[in-house]
């Protein structure tokens, strides 16, 4: 029984290698006729399927004729084969420069002095910064606190601060509420306003 299971087995995988050897050997016969095919074309065979994908024939002058030739043997190329070739596209125009917007007639008469001469723009001014807010819930420890200054942005090393409070002995004097901050805001006037009790 398992000898003639291994037979069979042995058989169906040589029918399917053979199969695939002989599509193979099909597709390759089937581009051999092709480029057969392609070599017999007439110089109007030839024109008639180059416009048929789209491509253009173009013809040597007698001196580019030997440099091509030198330069098809050296690539591999024949000469039919070298005027079915695609020719590049020609380069598209660069787009021109866009205009500049013109200014509006008040924005031209502000900027303009009595000689005529354009003024150059004034520095914008930094915005004002925003105050931040932070509310302490009631519970909250100095960490808690520390951490919740840190996350909003206002402190950015946690550690100095717990230190400089602790050295300060606020740690159960931190009042609840809400309170007001800049950025970068110096630990002592954050200390003293977690002290007193907010609005």
């Amino acid at each position: 029984m398992i000898r003639n299971r291994t037979f069979m087995m042995g058989l169906g995988i040589g029918l399917v290698l053979g199969a695939i050897l002989l599509q193979l050997m099909i597709i390759g016969e089937g581009k051999q006729t092709q480029e057969d095919a392609a070599a017999n074309l007439t110089r109007e065979q030839l024109i008639a399927a180059a416009e048929a994908m789209n491509l253009q024939v173009v013809e040597r002058s007698e001196d580019e004729e030997g440099a091509g030739e030198e330069a098809d043997a050296a690539s591999g190329t024949s000469e039919g084969e070298a005027e079915a070739a695609p020719v590049n596209p020609p380069a598209p125009e660069e787009p021109e420069a866009p205009q500049q917007p013109e200014q509006p007639d008040e924005a031209q008469s502000a900027s303009t002095q009595a000689g005529g001469e354009v003024s150059p723009p004034s520095e914008p001014k930094p915005p004002a910064e925003e105050p931040i807010k932070l509310v302490v819930v009631r519970g909250s420890m100095l960490a808690d606190v520390a951490e919740d200054l840190l996350q909003a942005g206002i402190i950015e090393d946690k550690q100095a601060f717990i230190a400089r409070a602790s050295s300060r002995n606020i740690n159960r004097r931190v009042q609840t509420g809400t309170y007001s901050f800049k950025a970068g805001e110096d630990f002592d006037t954050i200390i003293s306003e977690l002290t007193k009790p907010s609005n």
